[in-house]
């Protein structure tokens, strides 16, 4: 592996090198704001609250502690303990519930809440609404976009049977960020195997994303011996808008610019911008390997990882929205960064990201990209090769005989002449893009 990353640094190198101008530090764009509006009988009711809502006069009553307050909806005057209280924001209505910002809560009640501390008790609140089958009552806490996809029979089918096993508790949560998402992780453990449930919050405090993924604090990544961070500066980036956009890290080299830039396009499945798998994160070695060299690399999160659930309950999911419109996005942030030779912008596709180059690059029609690198990538349909690997993984005793054989199944109906993907029988459970190039 270092070997091979030695080997596409020295191509790429001779490839790309040239420019001249100084690099300015790109400020991180995202807001992290405490005072957003928050569902007032969730929080409360989490904290041990009591919430009572008088529909005639419009009032809703908070007790909680040896506080009573009274809030009146659109107004901005309230009642603490039977005075009267002018508060900096209206008490608003959304979808029912009365809202109100997180900062005026704390004040009038005497909290001492964070907004990480909010996306903590909201997701534990969040799970404890599908366990007991309040589904209907999970709306107000998802971000509009997310809202569009899940339904209350996604959760009811879907996320209840996971959250049987998920007991969550503020105390064991962790929190990590990036310019797109706040994500909250809830440990769990099923079938003696540890894994972290995810909620992943926009920075209006609302859910916009779930994952599921293995624990793996137990699993140590070193970096390569040519890891020298003297040589370079690393980045946060947020990679295309709207509902799609996507965390990233641009690696850049120290000195004098314009550099020129390579786009780290990831293979198959739901991989992060490091392509990370156990303990090797092939995309960072490449990144601060090429960086050190004066190439300056761009990596982000996969949209199937970032958006795990919208991409599967898309109606048909192709190369098109799981590997293109971002490597497109990528190139339009280099082309906005001062320090980047916009003229001299590569991209290089891993493994199934290798087999869709091509296709990128026939995409480009304005000739945004120099020149196109493939990585490992499969020279016949992914089809084909999914029995292959299934078995030698099986061999290794990383995949069981029956993952093996289902995957045989599934080829055999791809295979059959009267398959149509646009239609394809019962029992077919690949995901469209595979059949997208047959």
């Amino acid at each position: 592996m270092r070997n091979f990353i030695k080997l596409i640094s020295l191509m790429l190198i001779i490839l790309m090198l040239g420019g001249t101008v100084a690099y300015a530090a790109q400020e991180n764009s995202q807001l992290a704001s405490e005072d957003i509006y928050v569902p007032v009988k969730f929080i409360c009711e989490t904290l041990g609250g009591q919430v009572s809502w008088d529909a005639k006069k419009q009032i809703t009553t908070i007790k909680l502690g040896s506080n009573e307050l009274k809030l009146f909806i659109n107004r901005c005057d309230a009642i603490l303990n039977g005075k009267t209280k002018v508060l900096k924001e209206k008490v608003k209505v959304q979808e029912g519930r009365t809202i109100l910002p997180l900062s005026v809560l704390n004040s009038q009640l005497g909290l001492k809440l964070t907004g990480d501390d909010y996306i903590k008790l909201i997701s534990a609140k969040f799970i404890d609404l599908v366990k007991a089958g309040k589904t209907g009552d999970t709306s107000i806490l998802l971000s509009k976009s997310f809202s569009k996809y899940v339904t209350t029979e996604f959760l009811n089918s879907t996320l209840a049977p996971v959250f049987s096993v998920v007991e969550p508790d503020v105390k064991t949560m962790t929190i990590s960020k990036n310019t797109v998402h706040q994500n909250v992780f809830i440990p769990f453990t099923a079938q003696q195997a540890k894994y972290n449930f995810i909620f992943r919050f926009d920075y209006n405090g609302k859910i916009d994303e779930f994952n599921q993924a293995a624990d793996s604090s137990q699993i140590t990544y070193s970096k390569p011996s040519y890891d020298n961070s003297a040589n370079y500066i690393e980045k946060e980036a947020t990679i295309g808008e709207g509902e799609w956009k996507l965390p990233g890290t641009l690696t850049i080299p120290k000195g004098k610019g314009p550099f020129p830039a390579l786009i780290l396009v990831h293979g198959s499945g739901p991989n992060d911008r490091d392509e990370t798998v156990g303990p090797l994160k092939p995309f960072r070695d490449l990144a601060v390997g090429l960086a050190s060299q004066g190439v300056a690399v761009l990596r982000y999160e996969k949209r199937t990882l970032e958006y795990g659930v919208r991409t599967q309950l898309l109606p048909k999911l192709t190369m098109v929205e799981e590997f293109e419109e971002d490597a497109f996005a990528a190139a339009k942030y280099l082309k906005s960064i001062d320090s980047i030779d916009a003229s001299n912008i590569t991209v290089l596709g891993h493994s199934e990201g290798g087999y869709d180059l091509p296709r990128i690059l026939d995409r480009d029609k304005t000739g945004i990209f120099k020149a196109g690198i493939i990585m490992s990538g499969c020279s016949r349909p992914l089809y084909e090769l999914l029995p292959e690997q299934y078995k030698y993984l099986a061999d290794l005793g990383m995949a069981t005989k029956e993952q093996a054989e289902a995957a045989k199944e599934q080829v055999a109906l791809i295979q059959d002449k009267s398959f149509n993907p646009e239609n394809p029988p019962k029992g077919y459970s690949l995901v469209c893009h595979i059949t997208s190039m047959i």
